[in-house]
């Protein structure tokens, strides 16, 4: 999971998912609202967006946060994961009446009040835009990983069960060893152990003539 889109209807609860997302796996968030206002709710011409979009598409890794249907199917093609927040207009109403008033990361300003004809683009989501997202969903359904959430309940238990899975990942001495062994054979050095690496570090370390008690705590060893 490294090229993430996470698209749904406005006020779902998209960009706090997305920058929770975030702090778990290092990857940066592209808040697409960012990229089309500007600070006094002007718009960047269409060129300058989607020039900006392949950018961040181009890079290693990303989390797009954003609807903007005119690029879903761009979108869709280069991420690997797409999260969907499936949620009902009551819950979206619901969560753009709580931010009104609050600064955002994900927007350049802050919003003073619900806009009429926002509000009216909302209601109307589910008949003008939601079809080309499913249908879209559908096709690649068999092609990347994708992740739908009909409630905040469930994007917020995915998130912590992500947490946990992400924690309990630890490096063992067993893949260790056997990392040294790849990277040994790659470079032709027969029997590569770490124990061996850790003598010349050893070695190395006496020889520039560093006290024998910081070697032992660097190396691990109760004695040398």
């Amino acid at each position: 999971m490294k090229k993430i889109i996470v698209v749904g209807r406005s006020g779902t609860g998209k960009s706090t998912f997305s920058m929770k997302l975030r702090e778990i796996t290092n990857i940066n968030v592209y808040h697409l609202d960012n990229i089309f206002w500007r600070a006094d709710k002007s718009q960047v011409s269409r060129d300058e967006f989607d020039e900006k979009l392949k950018e961040i598409l181009n890079k290693k890794e990303w989390i797009i946060d954003g609807d903007y249907s005119r690029t879903y199917e761009e979108r869709f093609q280069s991420c690997d994961t797409i999260f969907f927040f499936d949620l009902p207009l009551s819950d979206s109403l619901q969560g753009i009446e709580s931010r009104i008033g609050n600064k955002r990361e994900d927007l350049p300003w802050t919003e003073e009040e619900f806009d009429e004809e926002f509000k009216e683009y909302i209601i109307n989501w589910d008949e003008e835009t939601a079809p080309k997202l499913r249908n879209l969903i559908a096709k690649y359904k068999d092609k990347k990983n994708i992740i739908v959430f009909s409630s905040r309940k469930e994007s917020e238990d995915y998130l912590l069960s992500l947490e946990n899975e992400t924690k309990n990942k630890r490096i063992t001495s067993d893949s260790v060893r056997k990392l040294v062994k790849t990277v040994g054979d790659k470079a032709g050095i027969e029997h590569a152990h770490p124990h061996r690496y850790r003598v010349t570090r050893i070695t190395v370390l006496l020889k520039r003539d560093m006290k024998l008690e910081e070697v032992q705590v660097i190396s691990g060893h109760s004695s040398i």
